[in-house]
């Protein structure tokens, strides 16, 4: 049976290094200068067999301004509400963000392709707490009155 063992790059052994920059064959695109980067690999009887990088990332999946927004408006909302993730990207130890841009839209300078495979991972679900799901719950709040 294989076992899992997850490690920050840094802190991986040296022959767990020298497996991953010799068996990806020259392919590998590892960021070794990324210090958050999450290195797990995958063992048998002591024998590592195979690993997977990961990194601490945000994915913007949605954005939506006013109608009422002027094309200089947009741009100064995207600038500020980029500011912010930056900041919060920094506290998780992300190095970048990535973000789905809806069919239509315009070809931007820095845009490159990816393919990817999106894995949803289900979490736990807790009490209704924020509005929104307040919302969208089937609960119903109705007053109750102590006599």
């Amino acid at each position: 049976m294989f076992k899992a063992t997850i490690r920050k790059l840094a802190g991986l052994p040296f022959q767990d290094v020298t497996n991953l920059l010799t068996w990806s064959d020259g392919k590998s695109d590892v960021e070794f200068g990324n210090g958050n980067l999450l290195v797990a690999s995958a063992a048998k009887n002591g024998q590592t067999a195979g690993y997977l990088v990961a990194e601490p990332t945000l994915l913007v999946s949605h954005y939506t301004v006013s109608p009422e927004t002027t094309l200089a408006e947009a741009g100064q909302i995207g600038d500020v509400i980029d500011a912010a993730f930056e900041l919060e990207a920094r506290k998780i130890g992300a190095d970048r963000f990535m973000m789905v841009l809806p069919a239509g839209t315009p070809t931007q300078p820095d845009e490159i392709c990816l393919r990817v495979i999106v894995r949803k991972i289900p979490q736990k679900t807790t009490t209704i707490g924020s509005p929104i799901e307040k919302c969208f719950s089937n609960e119903t709040n109705t007053p109750k009155f102590i006599n």
